[in-house]
């Protein structure tokens, strides 16, 4: 939801309506085809993230976890990728020319083929890679184009096709790259249609600028780089910690991590928690019996070595 709707802000409605049909669509196509080409049985001992048994709770939990969510969690998985995006973009604007892909990729499907190229290898995030393609479309790359990269971009990269080779197989990554392919064009062109006919060129990318200050998006600005500072100033003080280390090659993502940090901090004598996702190692503070938190660690439903 927040890359649709950073979407929108950056690149109008045509485009926030485009994305998230387009990677739909490709999914199902995706699950269609594995479903069709690829046996049952075939390698698939692909690792799971696992998901905690859920209490049941109140409204008044329920907003303060969606908040707690919204301007904490969300901010430390996305913020590198937001301010990488914002760099990127930046430096596109100011080095390559305006009239550079008009000159160079004038063909609609040439521009097609150089952003799929360049976004399958390359892993930009869903949110981060919005200003790197409106900046892009400013000098001239076609909509469709820049729909290419948004899609591909995210869902590919070296790392992500060397896990599928290896979890699921040969036939399954070529029916998940095929997949991606094929949306990512048809979407692009179809955009550039859409784009070309109705006119709506100048909709997607809605920035107006004007002489006075725009206060509630400078202020909205300075609370993003204050919560960005502050998980990576977050991690930083608890990477100091000198507690108990433990490999827990299983976890996966941030909702893992919470997962683990909830159990373990209600063993008794744990003080501190932090779980680091990148290394998959887990740093438990305090005065506790080891036994106790590699049990709160597999109950949590991870394996602690």
């Amino acid at each position: 939801m927040d890359s649709i709707l950073a979407t929108y802000s950056l690149l109008g409605p045509v485009f926030a309506i485009f994305r998230p049909l387009s990677s739909f669509l490709g999914g199902i196509l995706g699950g269609l085809l594995v479903k069709i080409f690829v046996k049952e049985g075939e390698k698939t001992d692909v690792e799971k993230c696992k998901t905690e048994n859920v209490e049941k709770e109140t409204f008044k939990e329920k907003m303060i976890s969606s908040l707690k969510y919204s301007f904490f969690e969300l901010v430390e998985s996305t913020g590198k990728w937001i301010l990488l995006g914002v760099l990127l973009g930046t430096f596109i604007s100011l080095i390559i020319p305006e009239s550079f892909f008009k000159s160079y990729f004038s063909n609609r499907f040439l521009s097609y083929l150089l952003m799929m190229l360049t976004g399958i290898p390359l892993y930009v995030c869903a949110t981060g890679s919005i200003p790197i393609a409106a900046s892009l479309v400013f000098k001239g790359l076609s909509p469709g184009a820049a729909l290419v990269f948004l899609i591909t971009g995210p869902a590919t990269n070296s790392a992500t096709i060397l896990f599928v080779l290896k979890k699921l197989g040969k036939k399954t990554l070529f029916i998940y790259l095929l997949s991606i392919i094929i949306i990512s064009l048809i979407s692009g062109f179809l955009l550039d249609l859409i784009i070309g006919d109705f006119n709506l060129k100048e909709n997607f990318v809605m920035h107006k600028h004007n002489m006075g200050v725009n206060y509630f998006k400078l202020a909205s600005s300075l609370i993003l780089l204050v919560l960005i500072s502050r998980s990576y100033i977050k991690k930083i003080w608890r990477k100091k910690m000198e507690g108990y280390k433990i490999k827990v090659e299983d976890i996966m993502c941030s909702h893992c991590a919470n997962t683990i940090e909830k159990s373990l901090m209600k063993v008794k004598g744990v003080k501190r928690v932090f779980v680091d996702v990148e290394k998959k190692e887990v740093y438990v503070e305090g005065d506790f019996k080891i036994s106790e938190v590699f049990n709160a660690i597999r109950d949590a439903g991870y394996t602690p070595k």
